[in-house]
């Protein structure tokens, strides 16, 4: 392998791995995951992970306009470095049996086997990200004045919501 296809893998495994720190955003989850949302449903972080991935592609559109569907295949890859095929297929079983995501066939093809979250799935997502929003400005006020700590929230939420809309994106990644 040459130093630019050096370059252009270590460029994907980068921002992917990027991707995956930020949008789990670790450091400011929870401090003892059992009082998480996750934590509570028995999730582990890989699981956390892919339900996040895949809430964050909810309506997402193809370049023609139709839905996009992520299939097993792509999530696997998104998953990159950080989780194999076989550890994100196994916890797409158990958000499955779990009722946080779903698995649905298009036009008959069997073959390729596609996810989404149901409304639990959204849920829990949605609560996960309002519980740490809540965390991280309980934290701030501790720091800084009101002023400052709404400052620094509202920063830090745009950061978070950019950083989905970004991961969301595969443009670089094929």
């Amino acid at each position: 392998m040459d130093n630019k296809n050096i370059d252009d893998l270590s460029k994907v495994l980068l921002r992917n791995h990027l991707r995956m720190a930020f949008i789990t955003n670790r450091i400011f989850t929870c401090n003892i995951h059992n009082e998480s949302p996750f934590g509570r449903e028995n999730q582990t972080a890989v699981h956390q992970d892919v339900m996040i991935w895949i809430y964050s592609v909810r309506g997402k559109k193809n370049e023609d306009g139709s839905p996009f569907d992520a299939n097993m295949g792509y999530l696997a890859k998104r998953m990159l470095p950080r989780y194999s095929a076989s550890t994100v297929s196994r916890a797409v079983e158990t958000l499955v049996s779990g009722g946080f995501m779903e698995r649905y066939f298009l036009n008959g093809n069997r073959k390729t086997t596609y996810v989404r979250p149901t409304q639990k799935g959204v849920d829990l997502v949605e609560e996960t990200k309002r519980l740490t929003s809540d965390w991280i400005a309980k934290s701030l006020s501790k720091i800084f004045d009101s002023e400052m700590s709404e400052k620094l929230l509202k920063i830090q939420t745009e950061y978070v919501n950019l950083l989905e809309d970004w991961y969301a994106k595969d443009d670089d990644l094929d």
